[in-house]
């Protein structure tokens, strides 16, 4: 064996033996107090966020291999649902300005036409009636040649409240179960849950060991 393979081979087992430490060291980890969730990760009641070591290690402690990629699906599908919400937020709120812009600049510019045609001809004609109908057959041409703009600003709405209303039940059924993760591991090292749930009374405040 040549010194290059010697190198090569030296090189991938201390990786290796690095990967095993970390994971031995993140396996180890034990949280000080009470977890709650954060975005898609996880903090402490001191609002320290745990790295991906130490998450990894809790959702190991909590259900093994299948939490872990329990939890991954749950993140992916809540980052689809903000994604769709956000994006469907935004694309509405959008289409909505300029829908209302583009209304009042239709507005300004029929009457504006109109006026000026019903003048004009009008003042040639000395016809009433001609000046009625030109002013009408001008607002006409003009209510055409905006009727595309507010067709695409109407689906802008339309398409972006139809993402939103979309992304927002998967956000929060995905941000809940990865809730009720942490509360699962809150409950398993000892640490009381507070939250809302069926009572005896009612629906109210319920607070779980």
């Amino acid at each position: 064996m040549d010194n290059d393979m010697k190198r090569i081979v030296i090189t991938l087992i201390l990786s290796a033996l690095t990967g095993l430490f970390s994971i031995r060291a993140a396996a180890q980890f034990i949280p000080g107090g009470e977890l709650h969730r954060s975005g898609n990760g996880m903090k402490t009641e001191d609002k320290v966020k745990l790295t991906e070591e130490e998450k990894l290690a809790v959702l190991m402690d909590l259900g093994g291999e299948e939490s872990v990629m329990e939890w991954n699906r749950y993140a992916r599908n809540r980052n689809l649902g903000m994604g769709l919400t956000i994006g469907g937020s935004v694309t509405a709120g959008a289409g909505a300005v300029m829908f209302v812009g583009t209304g009042l600049v239709y507005v300004i510019v029929m009457m504006f036409g109109a006026a000026t045609s019903a003048v004009v001809v009008g003042g040639v004609t000395g016809d009433s009636e001609a000046a009625q109908e030109s002013a009408n057959n001008t607002a006409e041409d003009i209510g055409k040649q905006f009727a595309p703009w507010f067709v695409c600003e109407g689906v802008a709405v339309g398409v972006g409240a139809l993402a939103a209303a979309t992304g927002i039940p998967i956000l929060v059924v995905n941000s809940k179960k990865m809730n009720a993760m942490v509360g699962e591991y809150n409950k398993s090292r000892g640490y009381a849950t507070l939250g809302v749930g069926p009572t005896r009374s009612g629906v109210g405040l319920s607070l779980t060991f």
